[in-house]
């Protein structure tokens, strides 16, 4: 397979934005070093009744920013086999088909996907007769549903010893999962230069003056209205840059805020939030798989302010129990940690310290290059 020109089919759903993220990430590794292959990425809800996609992509923003309950029930429903199985089965029915037409159009000789769709998919390719590789990476970090694990023939890809073993514990044969840890852009392997830093903030219009960025992904961030409006009461002479993401409810909320003081800046949907982390002293988020990794990635001080249970419970407890950051999700005292932090430059350091003593790895290069050999 290795010698021939591949055809690569990514599956992603929307919700989120970190299912669509992965599938980006991997497919430009592999593009990057085999410049042959032929990539394609679809989302398996893009046909689908509009009531099912509301569902899925606002709903979702909705629900884990002011309803988070109602997701940690629904992921508590799905624990068992045969729930997850069912809910799979009654999702085919709306999918299935357009996959089918997917998959006889572009031809694939293997496909990758990075949300927990496999069983629809292998059912899929069973209707057509076709034995293909199918790849599931499983792109929560360290507690991923059980239903990532609900079809026992695919290849799976998991980013920590820890989610593997959820993996084999649904019963997934061990030599069928493979570790690769990290899952985000290469770019954040390597910080910014301080040129390259000053460059950015003079496009930004954004002075030297200590910065925080708060963020939570494609949802935005629970709160983020209270803290910020905290933020300014306090320290007058802060930067604060908000990323809402996607969630246009939230936006709109920041930019009357924003209203108040110059020093608050506020974005929706980026592609440089890259650069936002390098300028920041310290970063307020979701315990959201990538941001976690990223932040860590480029040296900053973290505050998780919230994460969807069980899915992002275990990027909470790898910051806090390996000491590179905080959970505190009471507005006031996060508020009240951001002033701890960036008054005390030994607490600074000590938090930076300690990320680099836990060396976050990002084998991403790797993961592609096993997907290409398969």
């Amino acid at each position: 397979m290795k010698n021939k020109k591949q055809k690569i089919i990514f599956f992603y759903v929307k919700a989120g934005g970190g299912h669509l993220a992965g599938s980006k990430t991997i497919a430009e590794s592999i593009q990057n070093q085999y410049p042959d292959v032929k990539i394609e990425l679809f989302d398996i809800l893009q046909n689908s009744h509009k009531i099912v996609q509301k569902l899925f992509n606002k709903g979702y923003s909705y629900i884990v920013n002011y309803i988070p309950l109602i997701f940690s029930a629904a992921s508590i429903i799905m624990r068992p086999k045969r729930v997850n199985k069912a809910i799979l089965d009654a999702l085919a029915l709306e999918t299935k088909k357009d996959i089918i037409k997917i998959i006889t159009k572009h031809k694939p000789d293997k496909i990758v996907t990075t949300y927990f769709c496999s069983r629809i998919i292998r059912k899929a390719l069973k209707d057509m007769d076709i034995d293909i590789p199918l790849i599931t990476v499983v792109t929560d970090n360290f507690t991923p549903p059980n239903a990532w694990f609900s079809e026992t023939k695919s290849e799976y890809i998991t980013l920590s010893q820890r989610a593997k073993q959820v993996g084999v514990d649904q019963g997934i044969d061990q030599n069928k999962i493979k570790v690769f840890e990290g899952l985000i852009n290469q770019r954040y392997n390597k910080s910014m230069t301080q040129k390259e830093k000053n460059i950015f903030k003079k496009e930004k219009d954004l002075d030297n003056n200590l910065t925080i960025l708060l963020t939570g992904g494609g949802p935005g961030l629970n709160n983020m209205e209270k803290m910020v409006k905290r933020l300014t009461t306090i320290n007058k002479d802060v930067n604060i840059l908000c990323v809402t993401g996607y969630n246009k409810i939230q936006r709109k909320r920041m930019e009357i805020i924003a209203k108040r003081s110059e020093r608050i800046k506020v974005f929706g949907f980026v592609d440089f939030m890259y650069e936002l982390i390098n300028i920041s002293d310290l970063v307020i988020s979701k315990a959201g798989p990538a941001s976690v990794l990223e932040i860590l990635m480029i040296n900053k001080p973290l505050i998780i302010t919230s994460y969807i249970w069980e899915q992002e419970k275990g990027n909470m407890e790898f910051v806090v129990n390996n000491n590179m950051g905080y959970y505190e999700p009471n507005p006031i005292r996060a508020v009240g940690l951001v002033n701890k932090i960036l008054n005390d430059k030994e607490l600074q350091k000590q938090l930076v310290k300690n990320i680099n003593k836990n060396k976050i790895k990002n084998e991403v290069d790797d993961l592609a290059k096993y997907i290409y050999n398969l």
